[in-house]
């Protein structure tokens, strides 16, 4: 009997390692291969809630409205410290019910302040010390919308509200928002659909159902929302409008229904979520390009040309993945595996991403691991 070559008992054993490995390898794409994780993984509570809200300080925001006559809650939690997470009290006299319908959660730039919205309370936003853990003021708005945020510098805020169809700005007071004096600006985006609308015609009237996301850009001067039409395929468009006055109004076509919005740090492109994929709106030519990475949730750098996104389908596998990618070329520069990602924020400095999924996870990014 011949006994076998060491080299032929070298290359079997080489081909079942393969093996063993050839399925992780396909589900992951071979970016195991190629990339280092700097993602790191911990359970927080706050993240179960419903509506979530990260902050650029890496703490969580969470607004509970539960169904069944049980208190509502908000709740903050830090993301990278062993504490429990600490009540922000709730006006009583303000909580009329509980699950009327989506409540919405926000967090000033600095860190400081929360505005929470529900249809639960009277009136619907409650403005929250997040320092002193207490209620500041409640502010009468005409209706409960998803589209409100703070400008990156905190000097301005804008809501949209789907009862009269108005797009809002007020100048803030060291971030805080006077929602109940008027607004600085003030506009309607069906006078700008019909305006931009070469098939418009004198006496049409555009409907709008409502508002999706909003973001500011600081360094153009910007505001943009998405607009929402009745009609069950109606794509979306996008308001692009000066801010804070709001004098004049562009509308950007796009496909689909925009999930998320970011600016880029020069303020120079809309980047925007829609059916899955991004797309990048350029200021200056209004055209609009799909960018080679898809996500549902997006997040510019303050500075650099990347973007931290989060998109729930991963290439052959039924998972998905928050990562770190360059925004000319799609390179995937850091990525982990990750599900059900409700809000992602980069850190002031740039150097860090927050990640809360409704399952209670927190993912935190951070370039110095490893």
């Amino acid at each position: 009997m011949t006994t076998p070559l060491p080299n032929a008992e070298i290359v079997t054993r080489k081909t079942q390692s393969l093996a063993v490995r050839t399925a992780a390898l396909v589900r992951r794409g071979l970016r195991d291969l190629t990339v280092e994780t700097h993602w790191r993984v911990r359970k927080v509570v706050s993240a179960r809630h419903g509506s979530v809200a990260v902050s650029p300080f890496g703490k969580i925001a969470a607004l509970e409205t539960p169904v069944g006559g049980r208190a509502v809650s908000l709740t903050v939690e830090d993301m990278e410290a062993e504490t429990a997470p600490e009540d922000l009290p709730l006006a009583p006299e303000s909580v009329l019910a509980a699950g009327l319908g989506i409540s919405s959660v926000r967090w000033s730039p600095d860190g400081r302040y929360i505005l929470a919205a529900s249809p639960d309370w009277n009136p619907e936003a409650h403005l929250f010390d997040a320092e002193s853990l207490s209620l500041l003021r409640t502010y009468p708005i005409p209706s409960l919308d998803d589209s409100f945020a703070w400008s990156p510098d905190g000097n301005l805020f804008g809501l949209a509200s789907a009862a009269d169809c108005t797009v809002n700005i007020w100048i803030c007071r060291r971030a805080a928002p006077d929602l109940d004096e008027v607004p600085h600006g003030s506009l309607d985006p069906s006078l700008a659909i019909r305006t931009d609308s070469a098939e418009a015609e004198p006496g049409d009237v555009t409907v709008l159902a409502g508002f999706g996301p909003m973001a500011f850009s600081t360094a153009s001067g910007l505001i943009a929302v998405a607009l929402r039409f009745p009609d069950e395929w109606a794509d979306d468009h996008i308001l692009l409008a000066g801010a804070p006055g709001l004098s004049t109004g562009t509308i950007v076509p796009i496909q689909g229904n925009a999930t998320d919005m970011s600016w880029d740090a020069r303020g120079e492109n809309l980047i925007y979520c829609a059916g899955g994929k991004v797309f990048a709106a350029n200021l200056a030519s209004r055209a609009i390009a799909p960018l080679p990475f898809n996500a549902e949730i997006c997040r510019c750098h303050p500075i650099l040309p990347i973007c931290a996104c989060y998109s729930s389908w991963l290439k052959d596998s039924a998972n998905g993945r928050l990562f770190i990618t360059e925004m000319r070329t799609g390179r995937t520069l850091d990525e982990c595996d990750a599900e059900g990602v409700l809000d992602l924020c980069w850190s002031v400095d740039g150097e860090r991403v927050y990640a809360a999924t409704r399952d209670g996870l927190a993912y935190i990014y951070d370039h110095s691991l490893g």
